[in-house]
């Protein structure tokens, strides 16, 4: 699948504005408001072959396992 200019910039701006945002994801709802925002309620994350955790997550549930598990071990 290509992938275009426009799909760049929507995931430019999410990492953006993830990075912005850390105090607003303190609690479920809202990493679930941030989800909202830039995610496809079918998304699949993947971790990178070298990440620590090896997973795979589906969907808004998902997000909300990937997000506890993957930033929940740090306090900022």
């Amino acid at each position: 699948m290509a992938v275009s200019d426009e799909d760049v910039q929507h995931v430019r701006r999410a990492f953006e504005s993830f990075n912005a945002t850390s105090r607003q994801r303190e609690d479920d709802a809202g990493v679930l408001a941030h989800f909202d925002r830039w995610y496809d309620p079918d998304v699949e994350i993947v971790n990178a072959d070298d990440w620590p955790l090896p997973a795979s997550y589906r969907g808004t549930e998902g997000y909300l396992r990937w997000y506890r598990e993957n930033y929940g071990a740090y306090e900022d």
